[in-house]
């Protein structure tokens, strides 16, 4: 009931290599994987150098939980990984995110390309959208300085 890339994102903070099956999947389920899988690539070296949060709620497959990694400068090349569970029921959700309270963060969602700007409340808080249940975003985050 997950997507092929949904199941790998929930692992990839934590290691560095992949094991699956890939010869069982169909056609349309390799491409999903292959084409997640080099994006992945593309960014683990600096998510493996950074320090990482659980941020949300504790899973139990009704919940918004994830993790935010954080760079040693904290400006720069920070991610967050935010997943809609299963039978969550809510498409838009408050998440507290670390060191971030009252600041603004310029956002690029990593699978879209899309990119917008944040701006915490004085607690920390940022809402996130996630249309479906079981999905998630991947996205890259740096601190707008002035």
């Amino acid at each position: 009931q997950h997507s092929h890339s949904y199941c790998f994102a929930m692992g990839f903070p934590f290691a560095h290599v992949f094991f699956q099956s890939a010869q069982l999947l169909d056609t349309a389920g390799k491409k999903e994987l292959t084409d997640f899988i080099t994006l992945y690539k593309k960014h683990r070296e600096v998510m493996f150098t950074a320090y990482t949060f659980p941020i949300g709620e504790q899973p139990d497959n009704e919940s918004w939980s994830g993790f935010q990694m954080v760079s040693e400068n904290g400006i720069k090349n920070n991610y967050l990984l935010l997943f809609r569970e299963l039978h969550n029921k809510e498409p838009v959700k408050q998440i507290q995110l670390k060191y971030l309270a009252g600041k603004t963060i310029k956002i690029t969602d990593l699978r879209t390309g899309r990119k917008v700007v944040k701006t915490a409340d004085a607690n920390g808080y940022f809402n996130f959208s996630i249309s479906h249940a079981a999905d998630f975003l991947w996205l890259k985050y740096e601190v707008v300085t002035k």
